[in-house]
C-alpha cells in the first residue's frame, strides 16, 4: 500500500504571515490537527503548524494578567513565528510502512506529501497522519477477522 492510497488531497493550509487567531479558527472549522504553511508568493511547503504548537503558546498567553492583555498578546502572534521549519516530508510513492518509521522517528502525527518536479522543486500533494494509518490498520484487521 502506498501513501498515495492513504493520503488526504483536500489539504486546508495557511499562510506564514496570517495570525494565531485565523489558525485557530481553521483548525476548529474543519477539525484537523495540522495546516501545511504556504509561501503567498511562491506556494512553496514552508512550515506546519499543528495544533500542539498552538496549545503551547496558549498556555503561556492565558498567564496575562487581563484580557485586554490576552487579547493584543493573540493579535501579535503570526503563524511563521509558530510554525515548525524543519519538518519531515514524503513522497506519494512511499509504503505505508515507510510513512509509519517516519512518523515514530521524527515524533510527529502528520506528514506533508510532496511530490519533486524536474528542477527539484517540492510541491505539496496530500498529507498523512497517524489517523490515516490506524484506520488502515483497522481496517486491515477487519478483512482478517471476516475470512477466519
Amino acid at each position: 500500500m502506498r501513501v498515495s492510497d492513504l493520503m488526504t488531497t483536500d489539504i486546508i493550509t495557511i499562510a506564514p504571515q496570517q495570525g494565531l487567531v485565523s489558525a485557530v479558527a481553521l483548525l476548529e472549522e474543519f477539525g484537523v490537527r495540522h495546516l501545511p504553511v504556504l509561501d503567498t508568493d511562491t506556494g512553496k511547503l514552508v512550515g506546519v503548524l499543528t495544533n500542539r504548537e498552538i496549545e503551547s503558546v496558549l498556555q503561556g498567553v492565558f498567564f496575562a494578567d487581563n484580557e485586554e492583555d490576552i487579547r493584543h498578546a493573540l493579535a501579535q502572534i503570526q503563524i511563521g513565528d509558530l510554525m515548525e521549519d524543519d519538518f519531515p516530508v514524503i513522497g506519494p510513492n512511499a509504503t505505508v510502512g515507510e510513512a509509519a518509521r517516519r512518523l515514530v522517528a521524527h515524533k510527529v502525527t502528520g506528514l506533508p506529501v510532496v511530490e519533486y518536479d524536474a528542477q527539484g522543486t517540492d510541491t505539496l500533494i496530500g498529507l498523512i497522519t497517524a489517523s490515516d494509518l490506524l484506520r488502515y490498520l483497522a481496517d486491515l484487521e477487519g478483512e482478517r477477522q471476516a475470512e477466519g
